[in-house]
């Protein structure tokens, strides 16, 4: 590092590359980090089920519970404080709450979607809900494109069909059909405003254009890992009457992440296996990338897995919380493991969900299935006096 800094002050290195050098050496001295620490007085009773930070100036926090809260925190270097708490009490879901997100270009703006069917529009500032759609089963996941190119919302829910709904219109205008069993995971393409990909319960992957009338690009085959193979396909026209033979997991696909290309997916199911999919030869093959035998994943709500930003680092790394407690740390570039995170021998707290802080910090954090946010980021020797508040 003093090397670094000697090439810095030369100008040997460019500002940029300084900074990427710096964040990337983070990702090799991580641990569980005691601060911010969260006040006790509004625990969250059951799990933390979807977390979710601004990404405007990465100080709010925004979390959704089992127990059908949303709250928001804001974010210090010592503790966290809760400036906003909806429940069913006081005009929240009536049930479990299984994603959120902030509106990605305001912040006066979140969404939520719970077990109760609804997928809610709320307004930051007054904790209003601001529009709702029933989408008549229950809602496991839903996600927002950040090209900013339209304002719609795509859900997924226990029915088989892919719901594609309009802020502007407040309505559904269009149905994607296909899949076999429940849609258990939605990630629109980050560079492509009109891609997007779909996991269900019977372990399909499906990347869809919504633009066209067969809105089905392609369906992920694992067995398909080269790409002079021939492309599998459904003889079947009846969504839910014959099960598809083409499946990218064993089991349900509870996880989805793009890579910024835009031309390779990242996918995780109950079969607890993470698949990487290289999307640009026609049909799609399955890369056989490794990623070990610590992936632990049976429960089939939907996980967030992260890819670490790729403007901030040389290699990308992917986060992922394994369901024995752990959170693992993979080098995607070849799938090398390079963190096994866990509080402490006695922690075994299955974290649901993670999001990223942001600005280069290497710090995420993650919701448990006993209502807990743990932070984990590079070592911190800091010297920091707590006050004298109530904290877990």
């Amino acid at each position: 590092m003093q090397s670094l800094l000697l090439d810095r002050q030369l100008g040997k290195v460019s500002c940029k590359n300084f900074e990427r050098t710096s964040t990337e050496a983070l990702y090799y001295n991580l641990e569980a980090q005691e601060y911010p620490k969260f006040s006790t007085k509004k625990k969250t009773v059951g799990s933390i089920n979807a977390l979710d930070f601004d990404k405007i100036n990465h100080r709010f926090l925004l979390s959704g519970g089992a127990d059908s809260s949303i709250k928001i925190f804001k974010v210090g270097q010592v503790k966290a404080d809760i400036i906003g708490d909806l429940n069913k009490s006081n005009g929240g879901h009536e049930y479990g709450v299984t994603d959120v997100k902030w509106w990605p270009f305001d912040m006066g703006m979140f969404l939520s979607s719970s077990y109760d069917s609804e997928l809610k529009v709320w307004d930051t500032n007054t904790m209003d809900e601001a529009f709702s759609f029933n989408l008549n089963s229950k809602v496991h996941c839903f996600d927002i494109s950040e090209t900013g190119d339209h304002s719609l919302i795509a859900s997924g829910a226990d029915s088989s069909h892919v719901r594609i709904l309009d802020l502007k219109t407040t309505s559904a205008v269009h149905s994607l059909t296909g899949h076999n069993g429940g849609i258990t995971s939605v990630k629109w393409s980050p560079n492509n405003p009109n891609e997007l990909a779909t996991g269900s319960s019977e372990g399909e992957v499906r990347i869809w254009d919504i633009r066209r009338t067969d809105s089905c690009l392609v369906q992920l085959d694992l067995y398909r890992t080269d790409e002079s193979a021939p492309i599998s396909s459904n003889d079947s026209k009846k969504v839910g009457v014959l099960k598809s033979s083409v499946k990218a997991h064993a089991r349900a696909v509870n996880g989805l992440s793009w890579f910024p290309s835009g031309k390779s997916l990242i996918t995780t199911g109950n079969d607890e296996k993470i698949r990487v999919w290289d999307l640009e030869p026609i049909g799609a093959v399955n890369t056989l990338l490794n990623f070990g035998p610590f992936v632990r994943n049976k429960f089939p709500s939907y996980k967030t897995i992260l890819l670490s930003p790729i403007s901030e680092t040389e290699l990308q790394y992917l986060w992922y919380p394994s369901d024995n407690g752990e959170i693992l740390v993979f080098r995607i570039i070849d799938g090398k493991l390079v963190a096994r995170l866990r509080k402490n021998l006695q922690e075994n707290s299955r974290s649901c969900c993670l999001t990223y802080s942001g600005n280069n910090s290497a710090t995420y954090f993650s919701g448990t299935v006993d209502g807990k946010i743990n932070i984990w980021g590079p070592k911190d020797e800091r010297i920091i006096e707590e006050d004298e508040d109530d904290f877990f």
